[in-house]
């Protein structure tokens, strides 16, 4: 399994970002894979924390889309929430004892915890950060060998008509998703 970091679905959502492209290569190409994708509740709640809020974004997303977003991707059929474990705490503690890991920092020990927990294979963020944490291998999708390359389609969620601004974008995104009911997944 794979974990995505914040930082990943933010990029992936909003178009402005120069690293937009690759992001939403990289999550599509994920989505459109076999192997599975976990997220976490703390990178879900992060995500929309950061892209609805106008202090960070000029015309931030509405919840409606965020929340849209999240379904969006929650609905290719390797794509799931990861939950904390039952020795979550133990976990957490272990990652913590050796470093200062105060205020705002312990969000990214939780996710990490988690991530291990749930036995993520590889963990894709852009924050060097998580490298503090040895017990769950960190790739930087954005630079070296994982790099993702953007192309002009995207397997999972179509292209972005780069004549639209940003919120019409997202607008155009939102319907064609709830047109074409991507946010239901098939449970055979």
């Amino acid at each position: 399994m794979l974990g995505l970091d914040t930082n990943v679905l933010v990029y992936a959502h909003r178009a402005e970002l120069p690293e937009f492209g690759v992001a939403r290569r990289l999550i599509s190409d994920l989505l459109s894979g076999k192997e599975k994708v976990g997220f976490t509740h703390t990178v879900l709640h992060e995500f929309i924390a950061t892209v609805t809020n106008a202090g960070k974004f000029p015309r931030p997303s509405t919840m409606t889309e965020a929340l849209a977003q999240i379904n969006y991707w929650l609905a290719a059929p390797n794509a799931s929430v990861i939950n904390a474990t039952l020795d979550h705490f133990e976990t957490l503690s272990e990652l913590t004892k050796s470093g200062d890991f105060n205020g705002q920092k312990i969000y990214d020990a939780q996710i990490a915890a988690v991530c291990i927990g749930n036995k993520v294979s590889e963990f894709l963020t852009n924050d060097s950060g998580f490298e503090k944490f040895t017990q769950l291998r960190i790739r930087n999708p954005f630079t070296g060998p994982l790099k993702w390359e953007p192309t002009d389609e995207f397997l999972w969620h179509g292209p972005v008509d780069p004549n639209l601004d940003v919120d019409e974008s997202i607008s155009q995104m939102y319907e064609e998703m709830m047109a074409n009911d991507f946010m239901t997944k098939d449970e055979d």
